[in-house]
């Protein structure tokens, strides 16, 4: 066919060519060249490919093998801090905000009371993308009962507590939003204490939080602490022999305190952690959430040749602080 063409013969009517020619309104014989043109290569990434590892003998692979045990993710913080996720169909989102307002008063008979004008200011969120991907051989997913569900719910997980992690300690550097504990967030961030955190020194710091507008009493905080800070409340009495322990007060009089893994480890003795005000209904801070939610891509074609399958789950998230004031990160020292 492609000599026929090149060589400059007739085609006879009704020929795939000729009707190529006549879409593309070729006069006579020409040929239209860039049919044979590759075009760019396809991109190739270099994907960590997920083999059959130590431990798994390849001889009982298929024989006398249990379920793929998967990885153990932090679970979600964000349901108990009130952090509202919102779909977004298209476009960036905004939230209009009145920061500052009129001052109302008692005014005297027949005295005119002025108006002041409002202060409304704007918080946007633009879709940032959260990804998830796993590669693997076609020959490891046959001798492996299960790999490719195990991976697709491994890449799930993986992605649901990376959300998680950019909401609470996103670092606010491109492409990661400000999280809750970052110091572009907008909330007040507590100095570092100068001296180790004592237990009266705790209670009067958490019952400071108590403003009287986002937190009515102590039942409205709620507490989001590290590993190390949870296990320093466990054992702080109020004297010694006491037996009154610190994390006991603190979750009989607050809203909770719970420890997440999404909290920074303690450094130099310090250890921040967050305080969620929770007396005002509605959003405090939200994330956005583009389309209909994750996205999953399974792709045995790309690298086909290679006998090489990938999975991608991708989200478009972003997180945005709407009411700075309704939180507080804190800072306790241990020594």
């Amino acid at each position: 066919m492609l000599g026929t063409a090149a060589e400059g013969a007739t085609l006879p009517g009704g020929h795939p060519l000729s009707e190529i020619r006549q879409e593309l309104g070729l006069g006579g014989d020409a040929f239209p060249w860039e049919m044979l043109d590759p075009g760019p290569a396809p991109e190739l990434r270099a994907d960590a490919v997920t083999g059959i590892g130590n431990g798994v003998n390849a001889s009982a692979v298929g024989e006398m093998q249990e379920s793929i045990l998967g990885r153990v993710f932090a679970q979600t913080d964000l349901a108990a801090l009130g952090v509202v996720p919102v779909s977004v169909a298209s476009g960036d989102l905004v939230f209009p905000r009145i920061t500052d307002g009129h001052t109302a008063g008692a005014a005297a008979a027949g005295a005119e009371h002025a108006a002041s004008q409002a202060t409304i200011t704007g918080v946007s969120a633009v879709p940032r993308r959260a990804v998830a991907r796993y590669a693997w051989q076609a020959e490891s997913a046959a001798r492996l009962t299960g790999m490719e569900p195990a991976l697709a719910g491994d890449a799930r997980g993986a992605l649901s507590e990376a959300i998680d992690k950019i909401v609470i300690a996103g670092s606010g550097v491109a492409p990661q939003p400000a999280g809750l504990i970052d110091d572009g967030s907008g909330i007040t961030i507590d100095d570092d204490p100068a001296a180790a955190s004592a237990f009266k020194t705790i209670v009067g710091d958490v019952a400071a939080l108590v403003d009287g507008r986002y937190a009515r009493s102590l039942s409205d905080l709620r507490l989001l602490v590290n590993s190390e800070t949870y296990a320093a409340f466990a054992i702080s009495e109020l004297s010694v022999g006491s037996g009154l322990l610190l994390l006991d007060h603190l979750r009989s009089r607050t809203g909770g305190v719970t420890a997440s893994a999404h909290i920074p480890a303690e450094a130099s003795n310090i250890s921040k952690y967050l305080v969620a005000k929770q007396a005002v209904p509605g959003r405090s801070a939200v994330l956005a959430v583009w389309g209909a939610g994750p996205v999953v891509v399974r792709d045995p074609y790309s690298r086909a040749a290679e006998g090489e399958v990938s999975l991608t789950i991708t989200a478009l998230i972003d997180f945005q602080v709407v009411r700075p004031d309704a939180w507080r990160v804190s800072k306790y020292r241990s020594a």
